[in-house]
């Protein structure tokens, strides 16, 4: 798993609408979640590998959503983080026969695609569809990840910008693309942008800890992974990065204690083995 992960994990969420407000409102009712909002908070606890907090999350969505669509694509993501193969291929199957043009379906089926090695089938299935911004960010998602294309990439996802200039994801995945041709600065401001349009997503948050790690912006590195963990507590990449720049500023205690929280888990095997080589050497 780990940083590739967490981005895999959210990339098949559509960003064409804003994020749904979480905040309690001062009404006596909290608002209502969107489906959107649900899938999201379900694909955090694929990312994070808690299957029985995403299962739940998939319940909800069938009783808010009748035609299953969004559950269906949290129960594919599930599938390939518990390599069930026959219920990828029942999920994929399902998407494919009711929702053969929906662009969330069509990512979803693409990424899992790719995932399971057939990447040139996945940029296929893109191209034969009609080219909307979720899709055309997906393309340049799975170019950047899966052919190392970043140059590509970054003109994909400048397409899908100017098919939706609130597209937060296609902010985030073009910031990790400069990143990847050494342009941090661009980076920057990309990420500022997605966090702006969409700031209930932490992949946009830990992407852009990432950068101001680079830059050696350590105070605003540790703001945004603190933000990140406040919206995927249970992620052990972000503990374990918490975990380093606590250290580095003379707080053991509360390194120690997200050590201990990925150790804890044990969700990911890399990342309990770094934790327990880590709090060796916090004694």
């Amino acid at each position: 798993m780990r940083i590739l992960w967490i981005i895999l994990t959210l990339c098949v969420v559509g960003c064409s609408q804003p994020p749904a407000e979480l905040t309690p409102t001062p009404t006596a009712t909290a608002p209502k979640v969107s489906g959107a909002e649900l899938l999201s908070r379900g694909l955090i606890a694929v990312d994070s590998g808690n299957v029985g907090e995403a299962a739940d999350y998939a319940l909800k969505l069938e009783k808010a959503e009748p035609d299953g669509r969004r559950a269906t694509i949290l129960r594919l993501q599930m599938a390939v983080l518990t390599r069930d193969d026959k219920a990828i291929v029942a999920h994929s199957r399902q998407l494919e026969t009711s929702f053969p043009t929906d662009p969330e379906a069509v990512s979803a089926r693409a990424l899992v695609l790719a995932q399971v090695g057939g990447i040139d089938d996945a940029l296929s299935l893109l191209d034969e569809q009609r080219q909307t911004d979720i899709i055309v960010c997906q393309k340049g998602f799975l170019l950047q990840h899966f052919k190392h294309d970043a140059r590509g990439a970054i003109k994909q996802f400048d397409k899908a910008l100017e098919l939706n200039a609130g597209n937060a994801r296609a902010y985030t995945y073009r910031g990790l693309a400069r990143v990847d041709e050494g342009d941090l600065e661009g980076a920057k401001v990309d990420l500022d942008e997605a966090v702006a349009l969409d700031p209930r997503s932490p992949t946009a948050f830990f992407v852009r800890a990432t950068v101001d790690l680079d830059l050696e912006k350590r105070v605003e590195a540790l703001a945004d992974i603190n933000e990140c963990l406040k919206l995927a507590p249970e992620d052990a990449l972000a503990l374990e990065v918490r975990s380093d720049l606590l250290a580095e500023n003379g707080d053991k205690v509360g390194a120690r204690t997200d050590l201990e929280k990925i150790v804890r888990l044990n969700r990911d095997p890399e990342s309990v083995k770094n934790a327990k080589q880590k709090l060796k050497g916090l004694k």
